[in-house]
């Protein structure tokens, strides 16, 4: 499911927690591709289904990989590497 955001999170998230931050661009740009407006809505998306807890390790995993902060939508994006 090429389009589906999910998956493109979960693998940035995860190759971002293990700080492999070069290979988590390609599935970066297919979220953002999939779903521009993930950034600003992460937490709310990701919400729906998962434990806070959880929720917070995602994006800090997806943080690590070069996504900006989900929490300012004015910096919404990959950051620069």
């Amino acid at each position: 499911m090429p389009a589906y955001f999910y998956y493109h999170a979960a693998l940035a998230s995860a190759l971002g927690q293990l700080g492999r931050t070069k290979e988590a661009q390609q599935p970066l740009q297919e979220l953002l591709k999939a779903y521009p407006e993930f950034p600003a809505k992460a937490r709310t998306e990701l919400g729906k289904w998962l434990d806070p807890d959880f929720v917070e390790h995602f994006l800090e995993g997806l943080r690590k990989a070069g996504l900006k902060d989900s929490t300012d939508s004015s910096q919404a994006g990959v950051a620069e590497r």
